[in-house]
């Protein structure tokens, strides 16, 4: 049975929200806030500057630059600048306002809105786009930074995100509703925050682990004696051009050609020898209330899968013959095949529930005879493995694609032992390392989330 739910509010107090829908409104937002009024909590703008990011239209760059944040790059707690785009340092200078800080508050303001973390210095350099918001505390003597981004994810700061956002299809939180949102400022509260710096540091130090395995295949490939000053001019036959079907110059540059004859030297194959053809998934239905996970580019990470809280979908969606391509096997590797900054990013997926992809992400089943999926991720997020997704890519800036046809072509490392046969102990080895990155960051934000939770419990202590 499906029961209705009340508020019943006087004229007043709607004019003095100056708002007139119900979410607003609802109980369970209206006793959050009774909740958070005894704690004396007071306005962001009291204590920090708030600024929102570049609304120019970014000057990309393939090499250097300034990395570019984005709505995508921030979750609770955690920033991630791997995958962010880059801008021109031209274009970096011109905006100092918007540019990251440490101990900066980022707090997203489009999509999933919400969603905060603390600017530190491994993130830096890094400037930011419209969607993202900064909170600048003006005396971390007075707030800390991590005690801020812990409530600002808690559901006390979670609701007066959603209930302040405007919009239809896409919501925004404008920077004059995250000035006014309220937070407790009691030290008794901020105790907390020593707790949440040192879990940040261990999921700063889990993330070093996946650098670690990246470096040692990169020195057993030989890539610094594939790079060089890059050729700014080079030629190209019509008849290559033609048996190609395509001329962008990516695709024929000459650091393409040498990184194919380092692979012919020391080893490796296309994708195609050892993998069935790719598939990308399906356009997902969403509900809440789903059990089954929704992968989408947001989602795949380099050290792991991290499916979005609420995307999911129901069984009946899961098991419809159409979106049977769309389903993701554990081990499977997933591939974004859509987006600039996310665009060729990869993710082995170890959860044992069932999941789907959405139609930006490709699905990998290689042979583990061959090719390690752990091994395959590691390698594709590797720079030849970004740069054969640079190589292959289509479409223009504002849309950026590699088909499962072009996925199919990527040479991928697989060095031999000395008896001839692929060396799988040295890909489990790597794989190794990149699993307890996984396992090492999901401690860390086990961490993370014991210490929001332990924050609302006192917050809605009387």
């Amino acid at each position: 049975m499906t029961m209705a739910v009340w508020s019943i509010l006087e004229a007043p107090n709607l004019g003095k929200a100056e708002r007139w829908d119900a979410e607003f409104f609802s109980p369970s937002n209206l006793a959050l806030s009774a909740q958070l009024g005894r704690h004396n909590p007071v306005r962001i703008d009291t204590f920090a500057d708030v600024t929102d990011g570049i609304h120019a239209s970014p000057e990309w760059v393939n090499e250097g630059g300034v990395a570019y944040l984005s709505a995508k790059c921030v979750r609770e707690h955690a920033i991630d600048p791997t995958g962010a785009g880059r801008i021109s340092k031209t274009q970096d200078a011109a905006n100092p306002r918007t540019r990251a800080r440490k101990g900066d508050v980022i707090i997203t303001s489009v999509g999933t809105i919400g969603n905060a973390a603390v600017v530190e210095d491994w993130m830096l350099p890094a400037n930011m786009d419209r969607h993202l918001a900064i909170i600048r505390i003006r005396d971390p003597k007075e707030i800390d930074p991590y005690y801020l981004a812990t409530f600002l994810n808690s559901e006390f700061g979670r609701f007066q995100s959603i209930r302040e956002s405007t919009g239809n299809v896409q919501l925004n939180l404008f920077i004059d509703k995250i000035k006014g949102m309220r937070v407790p400022v009691a030290r008794r509260f901020q105790a907390l925050s020593q707790d949440v710096q040192e879990a940040c540091a261990e999921l700063r130090t889990a993330k070093s682990y996946y650098p670690e395995a990246q470096e040692e295949l990169l020195a057993r490939l030989g890539w610094v004696h594939l790079q060089r000053a890059p050729e700014l001019t080079y030629l190209c036959s019509f008849s290559t051009l033609e048996g190609a079907r395509r001329h962008d110059a990516e695709f024929f540059h000459p650091s393409a050609r040498r990184f194919a004859l380092q692979i012919a030297q020391k080893g490796g194959a296309r994708i195609r020898d050892f993998c069935k053809r790719p598939n990308r998934g399906v356009q997902p239905s969403l509900t809440e209330d789903g059990d089954v996970l929704v992968i989408d580019s947001k989602a795949v990470r380099p050290q792991g899968v991290q499916p979005a809280p609420g995307e999911r979908a129901t069984r009946a969606f899961y098991d419809a013959v159409p979106n049977a391509k769309a389903r993701v096997k554990r081990n499977d590797v997933l591939l974004n095949s859509t987006g600039r900054g996310t665009l060729g990013r990869a993710a082995c997926y170890h959860f044992k529930d069932p999941a789907i992809c959405d139609n930006h992400v490709a699905i990998l089943r290689p042979d583990p005879a061959v090719c390690l999926p752990d091994y395959l991720a590691l390698f594709l997020n590797s720079p030849p493995g970004i740069q054969q997704s640079e190589q292959f890519q289509t479409g223009s800036s504002g849309q950026l694609e590699i088909y499962p046809e072009h996925i199919e072509e990527f040479l991928v490392f697989l060095p031999k032992k000395k008896d001839g046969g692929i060396d799988l102990e040295w890909q489990e080895k790597l794989a190794s390392k990149v699993q307890q990155s996984t396992k090492a960051q999901a401690h860390a934000k086990k961490r993370l989330d014991s210490a929001k939770r332990a924050l609302e419990a006192r917050l809605r202590q009387s």
